[in-house]
């Protein structure tokens, strides 16, 4: 019944190409995709190259997706299987203007749909500058444009409770955000508490 309901909405409101491949896959489908690697210094789960990742990723970000999500909450939920350390998972802050615009943040909707017992904690990172999307900018841009965007805001957070603290973001390209971020909060964080970046795709 499901599927006979997909096809008659699809029929009266036809699917943008990135949300029909999403609709024709499976969690087999996305699990096959999973192949960690890492790019200075941050670690990477997918290829933002294989066309289902990048249409979870596009659909996840910029049409709050909830299938998109799940998928790729698939893809991390492989890799937070393999942590064995108490581990904290701080998503990729947006700007207040972006967040306004979105209503929602696309990373914190991965983290929220794992389906397993993690600690998160959204309040420690801010941002304070309002920047131009990544994406349209070249590597140099990149950098400068992110320089100071982010702020240590939570400082009632025990952070020595871990004995790792990982950055995540979805899309990873020159790495410039995530590490921005990381020494944003390198600072603040107790010796011996391994701090890591993290991106769904790269």
């Amino acid at each position: 019944m499901p599927k006979l309901l997909t096809q008659l909405l699809n029929l009266i409101f036809p699917p943008r190409p990135t949300e029909k491949l999403i609709q024709e896959s499976t969690t087999e489908d996305i699990m096959k995709l999973y192949s960690p690697g890492t790019f200075q210094s941050c670690i990477y789960l997918s290829s933002y190259k294989t066309p289902l990742i990048q249409a979870c990723v596009i659909e996840n970000k910029f049409h709050n997706n909830k299938r998109s999500t799940e998928l790729l909450a698939q893809i991390l939920l492989q890799w937070t299987k393999h942590q064995i350390l108490p581990t904290l998972y701080i998503a990729i802050p947006l700007g207040k203007n972006r967040l306004r615009e979105r209503g929602y943040n696309q990373v914190e909707n991965i983290l929220d749909a794992l389906d397993n017992n993690i600690c998160i904690d959204s309040s420690i990172l801010c941002r304070i500058k309002e920047t131009e999307p990544q994406s349209k900018l070249d590597k140099d841009s990149r950098t400068k444009n992110i320089q100071c965007a982010f702020a240590y805001k939570n400082e009632k957070v025990d952070l020595s409770q871990y004995d790792q603290i990982v950055i995540i973001d979805d899309v990873l390209t020159t790495g410039a955000t995530l590490e921005e971020a990381r020494a944003t909060l390198a600072p603040h964080v107790p010796s011996g508490v391994k701090l890591r970046c993290l991106a769904i795709a790269h």
